[in-house]
């Protein structure tokens, strides 16, 4: 029950891109409102050759099949568009929700990553859409880490050596330390390169 409980309270906010779902709501709002009209108007127009005797409240009443059921149709059919179509805008809210939040964790990954954080990764639920994109940025993160600490570890390096040449009395020393600064700004050119950047295109 708290594990339940746990997992409800994780999903209260329900509206995390509420432009969106609001959009998608609407128009499955809208479907439901049209397709109930539209049955309707084809249910009526296949008994048109038809006429329809009704009794209510003492009154005999005989009119066309086709109108009849449209006024009847249409009554009950009004209670369900705002009864039923309410319900199903309601359950679109759970349906949108499972792929608005995801784009929205996506979203924000993204940012961080615009703004050079690769530290982040992303986890959604099982039921959740966009796991397979989730999983490839992770995996974008996960490479961008190793690179960038290798980057710094190489830039370390080169750095020290060059100090220690700086510092160094006897010209030996200082030519192999430049020597080996040379050949880590080589490697690191190197693994650079098999980036490819806008410019090169």
């Amino acid at each position: 029950m708290s594990i339940m409980w746990t997992q409800w309270k994780r999903r209260r906010n329900f509206f995390v891109k509420k432009e969106m779902q609001g959009r998608y709501i609407f128009m499955i709002f809208l479907f439901v409102v049209f397709s109930t009209l539209l049955f309707t108007f084809i249910f009526s127009q296949l008994s048109a050759d038809t006429m329809t005797i009704t009794y209510k409240d003492s009154v005999l009443k005989v009119d066309r099949t086709p109108v009849m059921l449209a006024k009847q149709m249409l009554k009950a059919n009004w209670i369900f568009i705002l009864t039923g179509g309410f319900f199903i805008a309601f359950l679109a809210m759970f349906v949108t929700h499972r792929f608005a939040g995801p784009i929205h964790r996506l979203e924000g990954a993204l940012r961080e990553m615009i703004g050079g954080d690769y530290s982040s990764v992303i986890r959604l639920r099982t039921n959740d859409e966009g796991k397979e994109l989730a999983g490839m940025i992770n995996r974008h993160n996960e490479k961008m880490s190793v690179d960038i600490q290798a980057f710094r570890e190489a830039s370390l390096a080169i750095r020290n050596c060059l100090q220690t040449a700086a510092e160094a009395s006897d010209p030996g020393e200082a030519s192999s330390r430049i020597a080996e600064a040379s050949r880590l700004s080589a490697e690191l050119h190197s693994r650079l390169g098999d980036y490819k950047i806008r410019k090169d295109s």
